[in-house]
């Protein structure tokens, strides 16, 4: 190593800050709201891409992965938070966006290593 500068020698802060020096994270996010749950991959349909912004989408998929449910059936709503907490089964919430309503369904993780997957859907693209 000689001859070779180190980052603090040039003034130059690492990109990551060493492992004693992290912050650490809470696992529930802001007044004990539930962490957010792994979406996996996430799709939509054609007609959803056309239609709706992709911010838009952003948001709406950030209250699904909160556990904002939005306009689904309130039976669902206690469905929805057991399959949560396991991170396996389905989790659909229901979203008004503008005139339209969408659906956001994450499905997978039954057998343990199935990957989970979101789908971003228009109710009558089903």
């Amino acid at each position: 190593m000689k001859g070779k500068k180190r980052h603090s020698d040039r003034g130059e802060r690492p990109l990551v800050p060493p492992a004693n020096k992290r912050r650490k994270v809470s696992p529930r996010t802001a007044r004990g709201a539930p962490k957010p749950f792994d979406l996996g991959v996430i799709v939509a349909t054609a007609s959803v891409l056309h239609a709706v912004n992709s911010a838009l989408l952003g948001v709406v998929l950030t209250a699904h992965q909160l556990g904002q449910w939005g306009k689904s059936p309130v039976t669902s709503h206690a469905e929805n938070e057991r399959n949560r907490r396991s991170n396996k089964g389905r989790i659909s919430s229901a979203h008004q966006v503008g005139k339209r309503t969408i659906w956001i369904i994450t499905e997978g993780g039954e057998r343990g290593n199935e990957p989970r997957r979101t789908t971003i859907l228009f109710p009558d693209d089903y």
